[in-house]
């Protein structure tokens, strides 16, 4: 190869490869002091995400989260249903998403049965938002089962066990109220 053709292979648009490998250095130089940057004696709060899939032919369901859980704390999980083409969900059919109980009791749930009413609901999508309490810190799992109805030519009912495993943190103390001031002296 020669010379020419290989510097013709590292520019593009009359960049040199110099400039190509500072630009490169320089977002990567950005990208870690963006990454890197905290105040000193700060914890800094880490967002952890999760997430479940079931898939087949007919369709794709995922079960996520993307954010912290504190330990006695309310949070939600999203399970979302989507029929891959020619599929589309029957409406008609009494979809609904059943909660099992976690062994260990860990978690809390506000509802045990989500139904069409509670969700989000179209030919081309279905969303459930499941609140739950989780009351220790550690792992716990969110588990339940959605039954539903998927149509083209021909129609494919489905009962499908779900299950996402989710990290609580420890809430954290309440800070300890100040002394009252003594009371004014009395003249």
């Amino acid at each position: 190869m020669t010379r020419r053709r290989f510097h013709h292979l590292l520019s593009s648009n009359g960049k040199s490869w110099f400039a190509r490998l500072s630009f490169i250095g320089g977002v990567s130089a950005l990208a870690f002091a963006a990454t890197s940057h905290s105040d000193p004696g700060e914890a800094s709060a880490q967002t952890r995400s999760a997430e479940s899939r079931a898939e087949e032919e007919d369709y794709l369901i995922t079960f996520s989260t993307v954010r912290t859980y504190t330990e006695g704390k309310e949070g939600t999980a999203v399970l979302k249903l989507v029929p891959k083409s020619p599929f589309k969900i029957d409406k008609e059919f009494p979809i609904k998403l059943v909660i099992a109980d976690p062994p260990g009791e860990k978690v809390v749930f506000t509802k045990k049965k989500l139904d069409k009413a509670d969700g989000t609901i179209s030919e081309g999508s279905a969303t459930f938002t499941v609140p739950f309490t989780v009351n220790k810190t550690g792992r716990a799992t969110v588990s339940g089962k959605l039954h539903f109805k998927v149509c083209s030519e021909k129609c494919n009912t489905h009962n499908i066990d779900m299950h996402l495993q989710v990290d609580v943190d420890a809430a954290a103390a309440a800070p300890v109220p100040s002394p009252a001031p003594p009371p004014p002296p009395k003249p």
